[in-house]
């Protein structure tokens, strides 16, 4: 492998980083939570494999989590202990490394991405991991070639047809002054009395998540759960609607709806997809006048009304 070679090359530093990242930028636990007679939890391993050490049962909070974190394992970047202000990583089974943990960004739904400020073993300076949806990382991203940044995109888009979940990684070098100056302000903002705490910490997180230097991209399956592909086609069968929330890509969501059988041969998609406001608020007049109003003249609806959004007017639709 290209890791294991003694020539320090740009490639072999690239993939040392992302497994790196990958294997210390998230929130697994090894082991279980053991409550200390302290005022504070500790994390220890517990549930170890007494005659393999190294065959730890992770806990994680998804299940994509726990799948970075054994692919880096694999890869010989494995994560075995955790405590409040530490990460341990054993590196190809030989040296342990361990990392301080000094702030996390945490993941949630509106920031689909998730960083940790962490500093190295040998303490030189620290860095910013972050891990997070194409769409969120992708702008996060330094400016760097034309010619990478659409090879990202092509393959984003070849793992999103392919029904993958996908991931940007990336970093960067932070100065001690800056983590400082971060940590302070963070640090003011959670103990004042301001209602709007959230959104200034997340204003903060924002600004600090810039310019990082891409790493790679992860694609994990969506693996569905056995029977729900024939449990759903028995529903639509027997004329029960049916709804599917996603906040996956729209080539993931297509491909994920035809394997579990939601979307079947000879349906036709209904694409809402809009760079502008008004671009979407005109496909939905056209789709609802194609598709709604439509459906309900056949079914014999005689007094259908629908709001034209331009003219502010009413428009009745009679048979």
């Amino acid at each position: 492998m290209i890791i294991s070679q003694e020539k320090e090359t740009h490639d072999k530093r690239a993939i040392i980083d992302f497994f790196t990242v990958l294997s210390v930028c998230h929130t697994v636990v090894p082991g279980t939570l053991k409550l200390a007679a302290y005022t504070h939890f500790t994390l220890e391993i517990i549930e170890v494999d007494p005659d393999d050490p190294t065959n730890i049962k992770y806990q994680a909070s998804s299940p994509d989590e726990l799948a970075l974190v054994e692919g880096a394992a694999a890869m010989g970047f494995r994560f075995f202990e955790r405590t409040s202000h530490t990460i341990k990583i054993a590196l190809f089974e030989s040296e342990a490394l361990e990392w301080e943990v000094l702030c996390e960004f945490p993941f949630d739904s509106t920031r689909k991405r998730m960083s940790l400020v962490v500093r190295p073993p040998h303490g030189k300076y620290c860095y910013l991991m972050t891990k997070g949806a194409d769409s969120a990382m992708i702008p996060r991203l330094k400016a760097g070639s034309i010619v990478q940044r659409k090879l990202l995109e092509q393959h984003l888009i070849k793992f999103a047809t392919e029904g993958l979940r996908t991931l940007v990684v990336g970093h960067k070098i932070l100065k001690d002054h800056d983590v400082k100056s971060l940590l302070a302000n963070i640090e003011t903002v959670k103990v004042s009395h301001d209602k709007q705490k959230e959104i200034l910490l997340n204003e903060i997180y924002d600004n600090f998540e810039q310019d990082l230097e891409y790493l790679g991209c992860s694609a994990i399956e969506d693996k569905l759960q056995d029977g729900v592909p024939e449990t759903i086609s028995t529903l639509m069968n027997a004329d029960i609607r049916m709804w599917v929330l996603t906040g996956d890509k729209q080539e993931t969501a297509v491909e994920i709806g035809k394997s579990c059988k939601l979307l079947q041969p000879g349906m036709e998609l209904c694409n809402l997809t809009s760079e502008t406001y008004e671009e979407f608020v005109k496909k939905l007049d056209e789709a609802t006048l194609l598709y709604v109003c439509s459906t309900k003249l056949e079914e014999g609806s005689y007094n259908m009304t629908m709001f034209n959004r331009k003219s502010n007017k009413k428009i009745k639709f009679l048979p």
